[in-house]
């Protein structure tokens, strides 16, 4: 998967990628998180979240390799912005 995987919405910021989510209310945001924790589970690579009512902000890093961007957490964040894609 080396290098196909980078079409999505977060920003590349040193040693994560980053992403800020607004959703239509604090219910949303909490499914949209849930979700997130389901794909996260599933990918065995969970990012950071915090929730601020309607925001939620995401990062990823790997740690296991030295808290670097690498394929999993592109591959993350397509799977999260498909997500956030169809929330309502």
């Amino acid at each position: 998967m080396a290098g196909n995987n980078r079409n999505h919405l977060w920003d590349h910021k040193e040693t994560r990628l980053e992403r800020t989510f607004v959703l239509p209310s604090f219910q949303a945001s909490l499914d949209f998180v849930a979700a997130v924790g389901a794909i996260a589970e599933a990918c065995n690579h969970h990012p950071f979240i915090a929730i601020d009512y309607r925001t939620v902000v995401l990062y990823s890093t790997t740690h296991d390799e030295g808290n670097v961007v690498t394929d999993l957490d592109h591959e993350l964040a397509q799977k999260i912005d498909a997500a956030f894609a169809a929330v309502d």
